[in-house]
C-alpha cells in the first residue's frame, strides 16, 4: 500500500500517478517542485555514487540521499567506479579523498560536470580548499552528518535544474544579425 501519491494532471489529460510506499507526499512535492518527478521512478540519473572504501560512509550517505527522493550505489575503488560512470550518469557523487587505487581528482576529471562531494576525516581548510579548487562542487567530514548531505544534495539539485532552465532560455544568435 503507497504511503501517499501524488496524480500530475495538465489541460484535463493525465500526465503521471507517482506512488511511494516510503516517501511522505512532502518529499514527492518537494520532488515536483524542483523539477524531478523522474527521481520516483529511480532510473540510473536520479541515483547517487558513493566511492569510499569505507562501507559505513554509504550506509549514512544512502539513508539521507533517500529523503531527497534519489538511491545510491556503491563502490570502494577507482576502477569499479569508472566502470559504472561509463555505464551511466550519476546526480551526484560522493568520493572519499583518498581511494586505494587513486583520488577525488580523477573521479572530478572522469564525471565533469557532474558535482562532485569529496569525503574526508580531515575537517581542515587546506584539505577544503584543495578539493574547491581541483572542482570538487562541496566537501563533507567524516563521518557524513546526514542534515548536512541532504543539503548539499539538494543544493547540487537545484544548481543542476537553475542550469538546465538557463540553458533552455538561451537563445542562439547570429553575429551580425539585427
Amino acid at each position: 500500500i503507497a504511503k501517499s501519491a501524488l496524480v500530475l494532471w495538465t489541460n484535463s489529460r493525465l500526465l503521471a500517478i507517482i506512488l511511494s510506499p516510503s516517501k511522505p507526499l512532502s518529499v514527492l512535492v518537494r520532488s515536483l517542485s524542483l523539477g524531478k518527478v523522474e527521481a520516483m521512478n529511480m532510473s540510473s540519473i536520479n541515483q547517487v555514487l558513493v566511492i569510499s572504501p569505507e562501507a559505513d560512509h554509504h550506509q549514512k550517505i544512502s539513508g539521507a540521499v533517500e529523503r531527497c527522493g534519489l538511491g545510491s550505489i556503491y563502490c570502494k575503488e577507482f576502477v569499479e567506479a569508472r566502470s559504472l560512470l561509463a555505464r551511466q550518469k550519476f546526480r551526484v557523487v560522493f568520493c572519499h579523498d583518498t581511494l586505494p587505487d587513486g583520488d577525488f581528482r580523477g573521479v572530478i576529471a572522469a564525471v565533469n560536470p557532474t558535482p562532485v562531494v569529496v569525503l574526508s576525516r580531515f575537517a581542515e581548510w587546506d584539505h577544503y580548499l584543495t578539493a574547491l579548487r581541483a572542482g570538487a562542487f562541496d566537501y563533507l567530514a567524516c563521518p557524513p552528518d546526514s542534515a548536512e548531505t541532504e543539503r548539499i544534495v539538494w543544493s547540487a539539485i537545484d544548481g543542476q535544474n537553475l542550469q538546465h532552465r538557463t540553458n533552455a532560455q538561451a537563445k542562439p544568435s547570429l553575429v551580425g544579425a539585427a
